[in-house]
């Protein structure tokens, strides 16, 4: 007690004995010997003075139960926040509540050193007198001693109104202690670890909490503070603001105090009033006129329209959110070094808390009147500026890592799910349900535009002959799933393109209109029909935009009708075709008007003059692209089809070809055995056949088999014309029958018992003529007879005038004469040479005639294989095998099978170098005539050609085009036309 009314009394006085009668200390107060010093004073003095721990925990039960009354009471005497009676752990004197904090009985900190490092900055309510406090309230459960249970409910009561009575915030712990622990010097390291202790307890600080940034200063959460989580936060910073505001890096250094993840948890939260990312800040432009207003909304995208002012004369305010104008041009100053840098900010904003950008996502309008009142247009929903701007940057990835503007990406919803991998869709990690509303924001799509973008991509494949299959199917399942819920439209748009364009890949592999293909096949009405493929037959797509489940004559015949015209068809098609000509030739005729040529195009009937059957079958492929554009193709067809109508007016290709020699070739004059040949034609004189022009047109020719004589020559290289004009380049064969000589090469028995017959039965084109002359080879003439009279019908031999063989006259040109060495076209064609306005040439030309009439017979051509192993040789190239020549280095020349320039020469790389047309000519002491195609070919590829002659002694040299044009334009040589050909000018019917 005396220490008590030390600490209550300054004078030291000692306290009245506690069993003096009341009535007794009435008198003594009365007296004034003594003083009373009652609760009100005691209040006083606990509020002002920090009095120490009472010695056991019983005295401070006592004192609280006597101080209860007036704390908790209703008239309260005193505010207990003031009241120093708390004890605090390791102190002696009594604390007030706000100088004391209480701590749960979980363990939130990781040690008890981050504990002890508090401790030294915060008083702890002692946990001793709480335990002390749970005991008594038991043993007066017990005890049933009421007294005690009293005593310890309005300790309670004293303990909530103290806000004791449960644990403190972990803010009011940090707060609390930073109050103290930054009025002192601190190093960085202390700085760092109550901020961990801080993020481990997921404090809420206050401005009294201080960060140190990378400059080593303090600053508070209110300033813009930033903490680089992964280093890439400098980079978007400008320099003048990077060590001001970033966090030192000690921390994210090193994590004692907390984990990572804690430390970020407690980041992203807001409590720690540090930010990931620059903050948006408020910005305010203003509109003097309604145009204005409407100019600025409609560049931030907004389609509504401004309702009706309420003043006269108004403008306009625009309260909006964005970055700092430092931070935007840093940005824009980077873009050309780092054009990736919006796809940085704008991941940073997606991975930002909500908060950071939700009461900053759109930007408000307000109408000033002239006297100053404002109004707000609440219907109108602008985005924000930082939104607009980012909208116009290639600032979010799609799922390849490629940046695109947002409005070019998808968000995956259940109506784009179709256009995966078709469309680009943006970066699957930053696509959910968190950053739904700011994907929206910054323009991603989260519906499709529609199936164009489906239709491209499809049209894109479709121009390659092998698209990857399994991309074409999966943009068909993507169609078949969008048709379902798109726009009439858009599925009109879809149904036209598959009818107009081929964009069905059929099961071979062959792109098809909806025409061309069906889902099953009908072998029996329409052969080689195209179908869809099986993986994808199931899809509803197929029947919407109209394909039929079989395929049909009609929609063949319609198939065809609609192939374009005069083009070359792909080599299915093309076979396609045929098959439908060959089971269908009438119709195909009759209802498309076209029909197939030998060139391999669609082409009108009426373009049609000749035809190729399988019975007039010749070689055509050397002929000129004219004659096979106005050639049927009718070798798929039965023989009697070919010669019925609506083919019959076409002329067979083979009766109108007439093969003439290139250069007449050197025959001797003992002929072969051709009396099996008389002999046929002799009987085949007789013919009748059921059509009289048919019947002629046999017997001319058995007239001319009958005096055809047979006889052997080295080489037959011939040129086809039709109606005298050349209708193909020149060829070499092995048999060849013109006027009333049969050519034949040295071949063997065997080969000439097919080859003569087959030559032959070319110009009858009659398969019973054909079989005739195969039996009838160098047989006798009575099995001849007895065959034909037996297989053909024949007229009496009366009625037919005899035909006589006609003895060629010795030395008759046709036969005997020797050939130049130069004939001319004129020669080979049968025309006369025009006269020339050049008497030296002429005359030049005559004597060299006349020198060549006068070479005897006997003497042979040279071989153009002695002049271009000549050639070779001369040149440094020595002989490999029968028509090659190798040089030292790797390049060689060897023989192409060409009929104009025949020979080549090139690189080691097999580079071509130069083509070579062979001529045994000298043209120092001859002219030389040219053909024109040759002439032609050399004068545009004058490096690349060149003429292989004979110099005056005899000698191979080489002449390219571009000598030619030198020596010409130098007066070396002179060109003279020697033929002209007539074309009369106007278009044939």
């Amino acid at each position: 007690m005396s220490k008590v009314s030390d600490l209550l009394d300054n004078h030291g006085r000692p306290p009245l004995c506690q069993h003096v009668e009341s009535s007794d200390l009435k008198k003594l107060l009365n007296w004034h010997l003594v003083e009373k010093a009652d609760r009100s004073d005691i209040l006083l003095e606990l509020q002002r003075t920090s009095f120490p721990k009472p010695e056991t925990w019983q005295q401070l039960l006592t004192l609280w139960t006597y101080l209860e009354p007036a704390i908790t009471g209703y008239r309260r005497q005193v505010h207990a926040d003031d009241l120093r009676i708390l004890p605090v752990q390791a102190q002696e004197l009594l604390y007030a509540p706000t100088q004391a904090v209480r701590l749960g009985g979980k363990k939130l900190l990781h040690s008890q050193d981050d504990w002890k490092f508090l401790s030294s900055y915060l008083a702890v309510l002692n946990q001793n007198w709480l335990r002390y406090l749970t005991e008594q309230r038991r043993h007066s459960l017990e005890n049933d001693d009421e007294s005690l249970k009293e005593a310890t409910a309005q300790a309670d009561s004293v303990l909530a109104a103290l806000d004791m009575d449960r644990p403190s915030q972990p803010g009011d712990l940090i707060n609390r202690v930073s109050a103290e622990f930054f009025s002192r010097d601190v190093c960085i390291e202390k700085c760092v670890r109550l901020a961990q202790i801080a993020a481990k307890l997921r404090a809420n600080i206050d401005d009294s909490f201080r960060y140190m940034t990378e400059d080593m200063e303090l600053r508070s959460a209110n300033s813009t503070l930033l903490f680089d989580s992964d280093g890439g936060l400098k980079e978007l910073l400008c320099e003048s603001l990077r060590e001001s505001q970033l966090l030192h890096s000690a921390y994210s250094e090193c994590f004692q105090s907390c984990s990572q993840e804690e430390w970020m948890q407690w980041v992203k939260s807001g409590n720690s009033g540090v930010r990931t990312f620059v903050p948006l800040e408020e910005s305010i432009s203003s509109a003097g006129s309604r145009q204005d207003i409407e100019k600025k909304l409609r560049d931030r995208e907004y389609e509504g329209s401004l309702e009706s002012s309420r003043y006269t004369n108004p403008s306009f305010l625009i309260e909006d959110w964005d970055f700092r104008k430092p931070d935007w041009d840093y940005w824009e100053s980077q873009e050309q070094v780092n054009p990736e840098i919006w796809c940085s900010i704008a991941e940073r904003i997606l991975l930002e808390p909500t908060p950071y950008w939700r009461d900053m996502s759109s930007a408000q309008i307000f109408e000033l009147a002239s006297n100053g009142h404002k109004r707000c247009l609440r219907n109108i929903e602008v985005i924000p500026l930082w939104a607009s701007r980012l909208r116009d940057k290639k600032c979010l990835r799609d799922t390849q890592g490629n940046p695109h503007k947002p409005g070019e990406l998808l968000r995956r919803t259940v109506d784009t799910r179709p256009f995966l991998d078709v469309e680009p869709f943006v970066n699957g990690d930053l696509d959910c349900e968190a950053t739904l509303a700011l994907l929206e924001l910054l323009g991603v799509q989260s519906t499709p535009s529609g199936p164009a973008r489906l239709m491209e991509r499809l049209r894109a494949l479709a121009g390659f002959e092998n698209p990857p299959s399994h991309e074409v199917e999966k943009l068909y399942e993507r169609l078949d799933q969008m048709v379902n819920s798109c726009s009439s439209e858009d599925f009109q748009a879809v149904q036209e393109a598959f009818q107009t364009d081929k964009l069905i890949l059929s099961q071979n592999g062959t792109w098809e209109k909806v025409l061309g293909v069906s889902l099953m096949a009908n072998e029996e009405d329409v052969p080689d029909a195209e179908v869809i493929r099986t993986s994808v037959k199931e899809l509803m797509l197929w029947r919407k935009v109209g394909v039929s489940d079989r395929p049909t004559l009609e929609r063949a015949i319609k198939w065809l009708d609609a192939l374009p015209d005069e083009s070359p068809s792909r080599p299915d098609e093309l076979r396609r075709v045929k098959s439908m000509l060959s089971r269908y030739p009438d119709r195909v005729w009759n209802q498309c008007g076209r029909w197939i040529n030998l060139a391999g195009g669609w082409v009108g009937t009426e373009n049609l003059t000749y035809s190729m059957s399988m019975q007039s079958l010749f070689s055509w492929e050397h002929l000129h692209p004219w004659v096979k554009y106005a050639t049927a193709d009718l070798k798929g067809m039965q023989s009697e089809v070919a010669r019925s109508e609506p083919f019959s007016h076409l002329i067979p290709l083979a009766t109108k070809v007439e093969e003439r020699f290139q250069e007449p070739p050197n025959h001797s004059d003992d002929d072969l055995n051709a009396d099996w040949l008389t002999a046929i034609g002799n009987e085949l004189c007789r013919v009748e056949f059921d059509a009289e022009h048919e019947t002629q047109r046999i017997r001319d020719l058995a007239e001319r088999l009958a005096n055809t004589r047979l006889c052997n020559v080295p080489m037959i290289d011939i040129m086809p014309f039709i109606d005298g004009k050349p209708a193909g380049t020149s060829r070499q064969t092995d048999v060849h029958w013109t006027d009333r000589m049969l050519y034949v090469t040295n071949m063997s028995k065997g080969k000439q018992a097919r080859r003569l017959p087959e030559e032959i039965a070319k110009a009858f084109a009659c398969e019973d003529v054909k079989a005739a002359l195969h039996y009838g080879f160098e047989r006798d003439i009575e099995r001849i007879r007895q065959y034909i009279s037996e297989n053909f019908k024949l007229c009496p031999s009366s009625t037919v005038r005899p035909k006589f063989e006609e003895e060629p006259v010795q030395g008759d040109a046709s036969v005997h004469k020797t050939p130049s060495k130069e004939p001319s076209i004129a020669q080979s064609q049968n025309t006369d040479i025009p006269d020339i306005d050049d008497s030296d040439a002429d005359q030049r030309w005559q004597d060299g005639e006349e020198e060549m009439r006068k070479v005897p017979r006997s003497q042979k051509k040279p071989a153009r294989a002695a002049l271009i192993d000549l050639f070779a040789t001369l040149r440094g190239f020595s002989r490999e095998g029968k028509d090659r020549y190798m040089y030292e280095d790797g390049s060689w020349i060897a023989r192409t099978g060409g009929d104009r320039f025949p020979w080549e020469r090139r690189s080691v790389d097999g580079v071509l170098v130069r083509s070579y047309h062979l001529r045994n000519h000298c043209l120092e002491t001859d002219p030389m005539q040219i053909d024109a195609d040759i002439w032609d070919i050399m004068e545009r590829y004058p490096d690349r050609y060149a003429l292989v002659l004979l110099s005056s002694d005899k000698r191979p040299i080489e002449i390219t085009g571009a000598d030619l044009w030198t020596m010409q334009e130098a007066g070396t040589v002179k060109l003279h036309p020697a033929a002209y050909r007539l074309v009369y000018s106007e278009k044939r019917k």
